[in-house]
């Protein structure tokens, strides 16, 4: 996957928001490669269920 992620469009979004935004990335990146599997006969492919994932996590750093 080749996308940029917006991070600093998204600074101060919540965490649900943020969730929102990558999945419509995810989505978005997966749209070409669904269309064209949706368009093949059943008997050669189905699309049964798309994932996204997301790796997120926050963390705030201490001075040692």
């Amino acid at each position: 996957m080749n996308t940029e992620y917006p991070y600093g469009a998204i600074e101060n979004l919540n965490p649900q928001e943020k969730c929102s935004v990558f999945k419509k990335i995810a989505e978005n990146f997966q749209k070409g490669v669904i269309n064209y599997l949706k368009s093949l006969p059943s008997e050669k492919a189905e699309v049964i269920k798309q994932f996204w994932i997301s790796v997120v996590f926050i963390l705030k750093r201490q001075r040692m």
